[in-house]
Formats: structure tokens, C-alpha cells, sequence
């Protein structure tokens, strides 16, 4: 599991040589770049590796790469902004999906977010 504090470790800031000056991660899994934690941790994550990375704040559709949920991104800046559109691009792939899927994630989403986003 990565964490805001397994990244003291110098392993991870070996990994900056691999990424290209525009290079991108984006963590995949359910509430990954939600609150606090996830505000810290998409913070450290940039400034180690020296670009952008993006964390999904709510379910994650397994198998659905067009459907994301929202996401917000960390910049090495320091900064970390929700990415605008990203509720809006999903809302027609959403609708394309099954509906059992569609139930589903609708009822994940209601009662998986963290105490601090309810």
C-alpha cells in the first residue's frame, strides 16, 4: 500500500528519472485522491516524481476505462485542483453502461464515500 509516509523511502524518488518531462500517473482505486489523505498524498507523490498525478474521489468502475468517476490532480507545484469535466465527460459513458452496473454504482457511490465527504 502506498501511503504519505512510505514515500519517505528513497526507492521512490529513484523513480523521477523515468518519467519524461510530461509524463503523468494516475492511481487507480475507489477514493484514492479523497480528503485530506488523499490531498497529501497526491501532494508528495508529484513533488517526488516531478509531474502531474491524478486519484479518483469516488468508485472506480473496474473494466470501464471510460468511466473514471471524478478525479482530482496533484501538480509538483504543490497544488491539487479536481479536474473540470470530469463529472460531465463521465455522465455519457454512464449512461451507456448496463443497468444492473449503473445500479450498482450509483448505491457504491452513496454509501462509500469517506466521513469527511458526507
Amino acid at each position: 500500500m502506498i501511503t504519505v509516509e512510505s514515500l519517505e523511502d528513497q526507492k521512490w524518488r529513484e523513480l523521477k528519472t523515468l518519467f519524461s518531462r510530461d509524463g503523468h500517473v494516475v492511481l487507480k482505486g475507489c477514493n484514492t485522491g479523497s480528503g485530506e489523505k488523499g490531498d497529501d498524498l497526491l501532494k508528495k507523490m508529484s513533488k517526488i516524481f516531478g509531474v502531474p498525478v491524478t486519484a479518483g474521489t469516488v468508485f472506480q468502475a473496474v473494466g470501464y476505462t471510460s468511466l473514471v468517476g471524478e478525479t482530482k490532480t496533484g501538480r509538483p507545484s504543490g497544488s491539487v485542483s479536481p479536474d473540470k469535466g470530469s463529472k460531465v465527460a463521465n455522465q455519457r459513458n454512464f449512461d451507456s453502461l448496463p443497468l444492473w452496473l449503473r445500479t450498482g454504482l450509483i448505491l457504491s457511490d452513496k454509501f462509500s464515500k469517506p466521513k469527511d465527504k458526507r
